[in-house]
């Protein structure tokens, strides 16, 4: 399978990943893809400088994995709760900003459930879109902090890939062609499943459009 044929009806077009700095626990594919585009990426950032407009759109891609309940010493808190720390901060700054144009999609992977737009597709069980995207408020908060729990599901599914391009496609058919900063951030511990073929397309692909992707 080809990263290609995870989107259907988009022509084959992938927007790209924001390069930083990748994490020593991802796949090697993923430090791949960040490195080759960090060149690209941020001279193409520099060239459309404030061309970008105002409205932005951010969907939030959270391994839900159970390995994300364990409690690293000396914090008492699980490394899934360390890292929403982060999530939330950005979560209530866009939310302060009470703009209607600035708006927030979830998506959670290695889930207990599977409830996604491509469900059907091999590849993309154990993935939920707990959110769509649109304006974010308080009762959204609410109930994303119900659903952002660890999974007590073991075993294979979740792909990490499947659930970006879940988020890719999320942003492509809410933002169209319109001038949207679009944004993508991951949350995971990289020991889920990451079905890596067609990364050298991934790569081509990521270098066509505009997403940020920062990966903590």
């Amino acid at each position: 399978m080809t990263f290609c044929s995870r989107l259907p009806g988009h022509n084959q077009r992938v927007l790209p990943f924001l390069p930083f700095p990748p994490p020593r626990f991802l796949p090697n594919t993923v430090h791949y893809i960040i490195t080759v585009t960090s060149k690209y990426y941020e001279k193409k950032q520099r060239k459309e400088g404030d061309k970008m407009a105002d409205k932005q759109a951010t969907v939030y891609v959270i391994d839900l994995g159970p390995t994300l309940s364990r409690v690293r010493p000396p914090r008492g808190e699980s490394d899934l709760d360390y890292a929403l720390t982060y999530i939330w901060d950005k979560i209530t700054a866009t939310m302060s900003t009470g703009r209607k144009t600035d708006v927030i999609g979830v998506v959670g992977f290695r889930t207990e459930n599977t409830d996604n737009t491509m469900a059907t597709a091999d590849g993309y069980e154990n993935i939920c879109v707990l959110a769509p995207i649109g304006q974010f408020l308080m009762d959204h908060v609410r109930d994303l902090k119900r659903a952002l729990v660890p999974s007590r599901r073991k075993g294979k599914g979740g792909d990490g890939f499947s659930a970006i391009c879940i988020a890719v496609d999320m942003i492509m058919k809410y933002c169209r062609k319109l001038k949207y900063i679009r944004n993508v951030v991951l949350v995971t511990d990289g020991r889920g499943e990451w079905d890596d073929e067609g990364c050298e397309e991934i790569v081509r692909q990521i270098q066509e459009e505009g997403i940020n992707l920062t990966v903590l």
